[in-house]
């Protein structure tokens, strides 16, 4: 099944916020991303702000329903 274009942004904008420490704010208005349609820019927000203002939560989920330590997955 393809990935949606919104959903490969989103996922590439948090990976890089996980492993550089950069800004999504930079980086969801930068021109790597200008290809974009309005409509996949508005979703690849949505979902990366929302991961973010949940990350706390969802982490605390996983971490309770595996086996292996956060900090490994």
């Amino acid at each position: 099944m393809p990935v949606s274009p919104a959903r490969a942004t989103a996922f590439d904008i948090l990976l890089r916020i996980e492993q550089e420490d950069a800004y999504a704010s930079e980086l969801l208005h930068s021109s790597r991303y200008v290809n974009l349609s309005s409509a996949d820019h508005a979703l690849a927000t949505e979902l990366v702000m929302g991961v973010l203002r949940w990350r706390s939560l969802l982490d605390r989920r996983i971490a309770e329903a595996s086996s292996q330590k956060l900090e490994k997955l």
